[in-house]
């Protein structure tokens, strides 16, 4: 673990990250079973739509924000730049790994949506979690990159919940502002109601565009 930042360990201890991995999955597996019984058609497309839509955002942003630790994302690793340390390196790789965290928060969630939403025995139940699970891990790095990007604003990292409603509000809709939210082309991937009209390959690219831009402007902000 020497690999990992220091900043990052102090700010997501392991104890309470496992705490909480364990609560957010069983909070999809209840969703999920909770959708079969009322109505079991559709019931994996909204246990979905709360495992991606919902959840994960959310632990994207309480992730960015305990790595603000009070301050905006521009001051984290400042400690280790008074000895000469590239602050924007520390930033960038507490963020990857912040990132890989969210994607297998994703697909952990997503897969106990489906297994729960879902009926054993269904051939599509398969199919459903081999096609989830890239586009799972493809939502997970833009939040990532997206959150961050937000936390590099304000005092305190406050962006970050103005990218959040920036999010759920504009990327809720079929109109053209979704286009440029992680929530918009997840959903078209999903094959739920904001669809677009372009193929769903777009919206994949669409999510690793808005990685690299997200990633790029935290680069950007972040001084060395």
């Amino acid at each position: 673990m020497k690999w990992v930042p220091w900043e990052l360990r102090r700010a997501l201890p392991l104890r309470r990250t496992l705490l909480w991995s364990v609560l957010t999955v069983g909070l999809a597996a209840v969703v999920g079973a909770v959708e079969r019984s009322q109505e079991p058609t559709g019931a994996p497309d909204r246990s979905l739509a709360f495992a991606l839509g919902v959840l994960v955002p959310l632990i994207a942003v309480a992730a960015v924000l305990r790595l603000c630790d009070h301050a905006s994302l521009e001051r984290f690793g400042s400690a280790a730049a008074r000895y000469g340390t590239n602050r924007r390196a520390k930033v960038l790789a507490s963020l990857s790994v912040v990132a890989c965290g969210l994607v297998l928060v994703a697909c952990t969630r997503v897969w106990a949506a489906l297994l729960t939403s879902g009926t054993f025995g269904d051939p599509r139940l398969v199919a459903d979690l081999v096609a989830t699970t890239p586009v799972a891990a493809a939502a997970a790095c833009a939040y990532a990159a997206w959150m961050a990007a937000g936390a590099t604003f304000g005092a305190r990292g406050g962006g970050v919940l103005v990218a959040l409603l920036a999010d759920w509000l504009a990327g809720a809709t079929a109109l053209p502002v979704a286009w440029g939210t992680p929530r918009g082309h997840t959903r078209h991937l999903l094959g739920l109601e904001a669809a677009f009209g372009f193929p769903p390959w777009v919206s994949f690219a669409a999510l690793l565009a808005l990685t690299a831009a997200g990633t790029a402007l935290v680069a950007l902000r972040v001084p060395r």
